[in-house]
């Protein structure tokens, strides 16, 4: 007979953290310009620190009136993410980027530990 219990869950596929990961930036960059607190407290206490803290972090962000995703490819593997983005700056300038982002799980959900 086969016991269960409420703590096991189904094996994560390389899918699926894909899927997730694509999420997660999506997300992010959809709170970067209208909420930076709560995007900033997406990144790991390590890369907070290496952004300057919030002031430093802002010292972009700030600039930034959106940002809107246009391409992106993850891997679950190392857990990397990289993408395209569209920046529209608050000076009206139009910016094209190529990011890549190193992500860390956390418990159960991912965090930003780097860029690079």
């Amino acid at each position: 007979s086969q016991t269960t219990t409420g703590s096991t869950s189904p094996p994560v596929t390389a899918e699926d953290t894909r899927e997730q990961m694509d999420a997660f930036i999506t997300s992010y960059l959809a709170t970067v310009t209208s909420d930076p607190r709560a995007a900033f407290n997406r990144l790991t206490p390590e890369f907070q620190r290496a952004s300057g803290g919030y002031e430093g972090y802002m010292g972009w962000w700030g600039r930034v009136q959106s940002a809107s995703l246009a391409e992106v490819a993850s891997d679950p593997s190392d857990l990397t993410v990289g993408y395209t983005v569209n920046y529209v700056m608050t000076s009206g300038e139009r910016i094209t980027e190529r990011v890549r982002l190193q992500l860390e799980r956390f418990d159960d959900r991912l965090l930003i530990a780097g860029e690079g």
